[in-house]
């Protein structure tokens, strides 16, 4: 089974967590505030084992990332996990006022 990990468990968190068990992902998250999702497992540390583990790694957008964007090469943000699990037409407006 394919592995994906969320770090920030906030609303779209939550969401994230969510779509990826519907599309068969075991899905593990780390957040330093608790939460309790049933279908998801807490990880308690970010280690390097447990990254190279997983296909898939998920920032929230609450999250501090500019380290964990270097570190975490193969990690994607909410917005680009749904879009590529959308299956209709998407129209996108981008910018800091958008």
């Amino acid at each position: 089974m394919k592995k994906a990990l969320i770090i920030g468990m906030g609303v779209s968190g939550k969401g994230a967590a969510k779509l990826l068990t519907i599309k068969g992902y075991d899905v593990y998250a780390y957040d330093q505030v608790p939460f309790c999702i049933p279908q998801v497992k807490r990880v308690p540390i970010l280690s390097e084992s447990i990254l190279s583990e997983m296909n898939q790694i998920v920032i929230s957008p609450g999250v501090d990332n500019r380290l964990l964007r270097v570190k975490l090469k193969r990690s994607i943000g909410e917005a680009e996990l749904g879009i590529k699990h959308l299956q209709n037409t998407m129209i996108a407006i981008t910018g800091t006022n958008g």
